[in-house]
């Protein structure tokens, strides 16, 4: 969510955008806030490929921790 989902954009950082790929290959989720994405006109067709978009991050958030899911903030 923020300023965070300029790292799931195409072509914004080679390095990263490699490496989420890479991970994606491995059953890595990446997930966009579609909330974050309309704020800041950001086209799903901007992500990388395999990245998903819910349409709120923090809804998300919640169901997964419900679901037994362990939210770890940076």
């Amino acid at each position: 969510y923020s300023q965070g989902i300029k790292a799931l954009l195409k072509h914004h950082d080679n390095n990263i955008e490699k490496r989420v790929k890479s991970l994606i290959t491995y059953d890595v989720e990446f997930i966009a806030c579609g909330n974050t994405m309309k704020t800041l006109k950001i086209d799903k067709k901007e992500l990388i490929d395999g990245v998903e978009v819910v349409t709120a991050g923090i809804v998300e958030l919640i169901e997964r921790q419900l679901r037994g899911y362990i939210y770890i903030r940076p």
